[in-house]
């Protein structure tokens, strides 16, 4: 519609459009105005129903859909490991590669993961200790050369997230998890 106005416009160059301050005193819009009080009073004259524009609708659908996610995520019982680490929604990939992804979801080669899937029989490692990420991240004796410091109890959100906004330790931790994939063996309590 805008590009019809716009080809009329241009096809008759005698009318001009313009701003005007005050239109108090001018008679085209003092005739506009009694045109529009006329038709407000007019019992005759139907209401027009003037779609919304697309952009709007799509703004308030995703408005409403974030809201219903992150209502979801502050509530449902799975994800916990995650939700310490991205508590809010988002559209935005964090562009984790895939090792962080099994680190923070805890959904990789660990005997604690394969064991709740009933993969293995236990979740023990080969150590003796339950096989989670962070026990082979910071205490396992056959993943010693990809440790970090182990976190206090009460700074492990920190931990996690600190680990996975710092390229180094994402490093660490994607060479730790290909390491603990391609020795899996290794980490079967026997």
């Amino acid at each position: 519609m805008d590009r019809k106005i716009q080809d009329f416009l241009h096809d008759h160059h005698h009318i001009r459009l313009g701003w005007i301050k005050a239109h108090i005193g001018h008679p085209g819009n003092e005739m506009a105005d009694h045109l529009a009080k006329t038709a407000t009073d007019d019992p005759t004259v139907q209401e027009v129903a003037i779609p919304l524009p697309k952009c709007y609708i799509k703004s308030r659908i995703k408005d409403w859909a974030m809201g219903t996610w992150q209502t979801h995520w502050n509530t449902c019982q799975g994800g916990r490991s995650t939700y310490k680490i991205l508590p809010n929604v988002s559209l935005s990939p964090q562009g984790w590669p895939r090792e962080i992804v099994q680190f923070v979801t805890e959904h990789g080669p660990f005997p604690s993961y394969l064991h709740r899937i009933e993969r293995q029989s236990t979740d023990n490692c080969a150590c003796g200790a339950v096989g989670n990420p962070l026990h082979y991240a910071t205490e396992c004796p056959l993943t010693e050369s990809y440790q970090m410091t182990t976190p206090s109890p009460e700074h492990l959100t920190a931990w996690y997230k600190s680990v996975t906004a710092n390229q180094g330790s994402i490093n660490k931790v994607v060479a730790l998890i290909r390491f603990t994939t391609d020795n899996e063996h290794l980490f079967k309590l026997q």
